[in-house]
């Protein structure tokens, strides 16, 4: 992000959105061989793979939440008392 004025009135300029994994890439300290493991690490990743295991873990632990017989708010009901 750049800020540019004239006197009282600033001029925000702010940079392209990028992924975390962009930004690394286009640092300017970054090296050939890493960005090259950064490319292959990051075409493994099976994005639809990943959303379905968070879902189901979110799942379990909605089930032992449920379980245990509490609320995630509990704890400051009794912390107020």
């Amino acid at each position: 992000m750049k800020k540019t004025g004239v006197g009282a009135k600033a001029t925000k300029v702010h940079d392209k959105p990028a992924t975390p994994h962009q930004r690394a890439i286009a640092h300017p300290a970054m090296r050939k061989m890493p960005v090259i493991r950064m490319n292959s690490a990051f075409k493994k990743i099976r994005v639809m793979a990943l959303s379905r295991q968070i879902m189901a873990l979110t799942g379990r632990l909605e089930t032992l939440a449920k379980a245990k017989g509490g609320t995630a708010t509990d704890h400051l009901k009794k912390s107020e008392s």
